[in-house]
């Protein structure tokens, strides 16, 4: 694997911030779709991209990695959480983003590869995928998040106790603690700075 150098540094992981920027970006992904049902494509198309960027910042801030430009974000992500987020998914959107203006030109002249309902709907549904992808993995921060203010809170109470096999997931499985982002990652395993 090849260092990033100047690309990723290490910062202070803010799990916070990570719940928040997902939070933003299923709100943008919301945007998008009223945007696709109001035949809006283009813009559906922009705010998908939007949500995909704000989602992944979701994972940066959790991480505590700061990217230097898109690639490198790509890329680390690439890398640390491999097929379970769909960053090849991410990158064509980015394209498509970025082509939309052109696409309208070519479809005045009959050279359009697909209508730009279908456009929108492919990337909407990869939009959904990537940030459904980020919020599996995000789930544990969140839920502790949600913990941590709830004892906080006044008259809050502390969450019910941890089964003896750790804490479950949603499917009711205990949670894999070896799984992409487990504490047994080094900075080096993804090209971050120190």
């Amino acid at each position: 694997m090849q260092p990033y150098g100047e690309s990723l540094q290490r910062v202070e992981p803010e799990a916070g911030r990570g719940v928040y920027a997902l939070s933003v970006a299923m709100d943008i992904l919301e945007s998008a779709r009223q945007k696709a049902a109001d035949s809006r494509f283009d813009d559906a198309i922009v705010l998908c991209r939007d949500s995909m960027r704000m989602a992944s910042s979701a994972l940066l801030f959790e991480d505590g990695v700061v990217a230097g430009d898109l690639e490198a974000s790509c890329d680390y992500i690439s890398r640390k959480y491999g097929d379970s987020v769909p960053t090849g998914e991410w990158k064509a959107v980015e394209s498509m983003a970025l082509t939309g203006p052109a696409d309208r030109i070519l479809a005045v002249f009959g050279r359009s590869g697909g209508t730009a309902g279908q456009k929108a709907k492919a990337v909407l549904e990869s939009a959904f995928r990537f940030i459904g992808a980020v919020s599996e993995i995000m789930r544990p921060a969140a839920q502790e998040l949600a913990k941590e203010m709830a004892e906080a809170a006044p008259g809050g109470e502390a969450g019910e106790p941890d089964e003896e096999a750790g804490e479950e997931t949603e499917s009711g499985g205990p949670q894999d603690s070896d799984g992409p982002g487990a504490d047994t990652d080094t900075e080096e395993d993804y090209g971050v700075a120190s």
